[in-house]
């Protein structure tokens, strides 16, 4: 489920609408009510991936599900800058998706949770 919440979430960088994203990022520089709405939205996002984490891997405390949601969120966000309306791919391949899918996996395989590897 987790890889599946993964690809989705790149893979609506990719479409036009998408574009309200950025815009709404660049407004909250100053806006607040814009900055209060991105601030829902990325938690509710982190929320979802931590659950879903936890989920994967219910021996790992609450904290490291949150640290890792919040790496992948960032992971995802940044993609931002790659790929999406009128981007160029800057070396981004076809499907970022699936690295940072792997790159979880792997985590999530680990013996141990990140805070005490």
């Amino acid at each position: 489920a987790l890889d599946r919440v993964v690809t989705l979430l790149v893979q609506d960088l990719r479409r036009a609408e998408i574009a309200f994203f950025p815009q709404l990022w660049a407004r909250s520089l100053n806006d607040d009510a814009a900055v209060e709405l991105m601030d829902k939205i990325h938690e509710l996002e982190r929320q979802v991936i931590a659950g879903l984490i936890g989920a994967s891997r219910p021996d790992w405390p609450q904290e490291d599900c949150d640290s890792l949601a919040l790496h992948v969120t960032a992971a995802i966000e940044g993609l931002t800058l790659f790929i999406g309306r009128n981007k160029k791919s800057h070396g981004i391949y076809a499907a970022p998706e699936q690295e940072i899918a792997r790159v979880l996996k792997a985590v999530l395989e680990t013996k141990c949770s990140p805070s005490q590897c």
